[in-house]
């Protein structure tokens, strides 16, 4: 196979080709947010987006970082996704915040602009839902009512917004059938602070939130990314939550949920659809990013293009994928 790789290498011609996309959808923690008084006004390349990014960098088609398109809102919820009209939009410079635009509006501008563009979207990453559940713990008398019947509340928010995962997901296979795709799950920050009222709930609603969520991400073939048991035992330096009484991560913890996404969709040497299988198609594109001399191609991070980066991606293929 080496020798067979080797000669289709030096065979193949060079051709451009265009920066590749990546698109973060969600609410808050997609953004990036802080707090309500420490978070800027951005296009939202920070949070866990921007070290993904990074990591995405060398091993894009052209070994190009890749633009960074973040259309996550704060507040966002799965409804207010498709409906738009979300004040946290504010925070986002890529919404026209007197437009009240949805992000699912933009997400087809988004894939539009890619089909003409010739600048593929080639990565999504997906975190959305956890504001469903403040809705319904924010209800008027929530806290009055009986266990059972908060639990239905919570079971229905969760069917309904694990529905509109599924048509979000479903869009992006039917429109960008080339790109990867993963979900996001959620920490339980009310770990750490027993007096609050959602302390007694958290632990067993997030669970099922993010039960529910690896189902829908496993039916639809993309990553689901467990960030809960890694934030066990860490939530006062991970979030918020102690110091200023707000459940977003700190800078470390956004490097940590970074860190959790990459080693989910780690995979060296899956370069083609279909994504974490290994077949003829990665090693075709491989082929095809040498001949072009696309940094892509560097599998030995040494700047030249030569035998050694054959060989260590074909290590890499050997080692497959999780």
């Amino acid at each position: 196979m080496l020798r067979g790789l080797l000669a289709t290498v030096l065979l193949t011609g060079a051709t451009a080709r265009a920066q590749e996309t990546y698109v973060a959808l969600g609410d808050s923690l997609a953004f990036g947010f802080r707090t309500l008084f420490t978070t800027d006004r951005s296009f939202g390349d920070q949070g866990y987006v921007a070290p993904f990014a990074d990591f995405l960098a060398p091993r894009t088609s052209d070994g190009a970082r890749p633009r960074v398109l973040n259309l996550a809102v704060p507040g966002e919820t799965s409804a207010s996704f498709f409906s738009g009209g979300q004040l946290g939009a504010f925070f986002n410079l890529n919404y026209d915040v007197l437009q009240g635009e949805a992000q699912w509006t933009k997400l087809d501008e988004a894939i539009g602009d890619a089909a003409t563009s010739g600048r593929p979207i080639s990565w999504v990453t997906l975190h959305l839902g956890a504001n469903d559940l403040f809705d319904v713990t924010d209800a008027p008398g929530f806290f009055d009512l009986a266990p059972a019947d908060q639990q239905a509340l919570f079971d229905a928010a969760i069917a309904d917004l694990c529905a509109r995962h599924r048509v979000i997901l479903d869009r992006l296979r039917a429109d960008l059938p080339d790109a990867r795709a993963a979900v996001m799950g959620y920490y339980n920050p009310y770990a750490v602070v027993p007096d609050d009222p959602l302390h007694p709930l958290a632990e067993s609603i997030v669970r099922q939130l993010n039960d529910e969520l690896r189902a829908v991400s496993r039916d639809a073939g993309v990553r689901f990314v467990e960030v809960y048991e890694a934030f066990v035992g860490n939530e006062a330096e991970w979030t918020l939550i102690v110091s200023d009484g707000d459940i977003h991560p700190t800078d470390e913890g956004y490097r940590q949920l970074g860190r959790l996404l990459v080693e989910e969709v780690a995979c060296p040497a899956d370069l083609a659809a279909p994504w974490w299988a290994l077949d003829f198609f990665d090693v075709s594109e491989f082929i095809a990013r040498f001949g072009r001399g696309d940094a892509g191609a560097d599998f030995n991070d040494d700047g030249v293009l030569n035998f050694f980066d054959v060989s260590a991606y074909l290590s890499a293929f050997a080692a497959g994928c999780d």
